[in-house]
Order: C-alpha cells, then sequence, then structure tokens
C-alpha cells in the first residue's frame, strides 16, 4: 500500500508542475506556450529549441543589473532559445569595411507578463 502510495504522490507531483508550465497562473498572465511563441518571433533566426522559459520579476533574471528604466518588480518571462542569431554585418556605405560578428547561439527574450510586450532581447554565444 505504501508503495502505491508513493508512486499516487509522484504522479500527482509530476503533473502539477506539467501543468503549470503550460497554462497562466493567474487571470490576466500569458502562458508558458503563449510566451514561448512571443519570443519565438521577436528572436527572428534559426531557432533548434527553448533552453528555458522562466515567470517572475524582472529583477531577478541575470541582465536585470545592465537594464536601466525597468521596474524590477514587473512580471515578466524570461525565454531562452538556442539556435543561429545573426548579427549586424555594420555600415552599408560603399567602400566601407564590412564586419560581421559570428551569429550568436542563445537569445534571451524577455516578454510582458501580462501584455505579451517584448520588453528587451538580448544575444549572446
Amino acid at each position: 500500500m505504501r508503495g502505491l502510495c508513493r508512486v499516487l504522490l509522484t504522479a500527482a507531483l509530476f503533473a502539477a508542475v506539467l501543468g503549470c508550465q503550460s497554462a497562466p497562473l493567474r487571470s490576466g498572465v500569458l502562458s508558458h506556450a503563449e510566451a514561448v511563441a512571443r519570443a519565438r518571433v521577436a528572436a527572428s533566426g534559426r531557432i533548434d529549441g527553448v533552453a528555458s522559459a522562466w515567470l517572475g520579476p524582472f529583477g531577478a533574471i541575470e541582465i536585470a543589473p545592465t537594464v536601466p528604466n525597468i521596474d524590477p518588480n514587473r512580471l515578466i518571462w524570461e525565454v531562452v532559445l538556442n539556435g543561429s542569431f545573426a548579427g549586424s554585418c555594420g555600415s552599408t556605405e560603399p567602400g566601407a569595411s564590412r564586419q560581421c560578428p559570428a551569429p550568436a547561439q542563445r537569445a534571451t527574450v524577455v516578454v510582458d507578463a501580462r501584455s505579451g510586450e517584448i520588453v528587451i532581447t538580448v544575444f549572446s554565444g
């Protein structure tokens, strides 16, 4: 009987975790799937997969200290995508040297959890 209880408890916990990732946590908040879809559009590149998607306050994410004028309490989705994201190739002036950086391997897209607005996109790697 104890073994069955452990199995049921594990299954319930697993279902709760999966459910939290695909449904809004409360009214007016984008779901995991909606946030990822918006991030994919904003990143514009070859997307190989979603490394992570996290819902929480802007001030808790790694890039927050480098971005001024954004309320640290703003509820956001931080969506990290793996893939190939081309950067700028510099000036298009005739005769100008064009230095094209290697494509970034990661895009971190911050999506406002209530409005769906793209707050910022940062490319790295």
